[in-house]
């Protein structure tokens, strides 16, 4: 995959589109250790061939995180690609490992592409095959 120019030690590759247009949200940990943004998004999640199994182009808010995260949407691929590498609160540093070091924000677009196990591992969702290597691209359209 010559057209993606970043990886991570977790076997995801990355290639940063659109930097943000507004660089004003700031992930923040609340008081149980967590990094709840609420995002507005237009993605679309193909196969490594190009087939689309799903796509969103008008935009959809999401909860990333906490027991409102839609399960059948959002994975482990969606939190490294959103979250930053690292949050400080309250004078400790909290590790979350995302892709970039200040995490996506508006207007920014992105192009993920993750192993099976950090999307839906053995499980079929939807038209996605189980043990499905995917390409995610994400624009953030809004972020709270």
């Amino acid at each position: 995959l010559t057209y993606l120019g970043k990886d991570v030690e977790r076997g995801i590759w990355y290639e940063i589109i659109y930097e943000p247009t507004d660089d004003s949200y700031e992930y923040e940990v609340n008081s149980s250790g967590y990094v709840v943004p609420s995002v507005k998004v237009k993605y679309s999640v193909k196969s490594l061939s190009g087939t689309t199994y799903i796509e969103d182009t008008t935009g959809t808010t999401y909860e990333l995180g906490g027991s409102n995260a839609n399960a059948n949407v959002i994975n482990q691929t969606w939190l490294n690609s959103f979250f930053p590498y690292s949050v400080a609160y309250n004078g400790k540093t909290y590790y979350f490992k995302g892709l970039t070091e200040k995490g996506l924000k508006t207007g920014s677009k992105i192009k993920v592409v993750t192993p099976s196990v950090w999307a839906f591992d053995t499980q079929t969702v939807g038209k996605i095959p189980a043990n499905e290597p995917l390409v995610y691209e994400f624009e953030v359209l809004d972020i709270k």
